[in-house]
């Protein structure tokens, strides 16, 4: 715990507010990690998974019942990179560190 409330200190933040920013990054990397887990235990990385929607996927792209799934199908780069996993982490840390920081 102090190394976690010497993270957020000198920020300006009062106590309830130090407590609420170390939750919520904590939260995020437990998240991150259970799901890390998940995967391994189910033998199933990302590549696996994005092969395994096949039709399923291009069904969604071509139809309209999904119009913003189907924008990020066809838009986002992060899923078909090797390092997604590392980058999406740590694009959230920064998302969450620049919250806490600009209140």
């Amino acid at each position: 715990m102090e190394t976690w409330l010497t993270a957020v200190d000198g920020l300006g933040l009062d106590a309830d507010e130090m407590l609420t920013a170390i939750e919520t990054l904590r939260l995020f990397i437990t998240g991150a990690v259970l799901g890390e887990l998940a995967a391994r235990v189910a033998g199933l990385d990302m590549d696996r998974w994005m092969a395994g929607q096949g039709s399923y996927g291009d069904a969604i792209v071509r139809g309209d019942r999904y119009p913003r799934v189907a924008r990020i199908m066809r838009e986002a780069k992060g899923p078909h990179a090797r390092d997604r996993a590392e980058r999406t982490f740590a694009k959230g840390v920064e998302r969450i560190l620049d919250g806490i920081v600009t209140g």
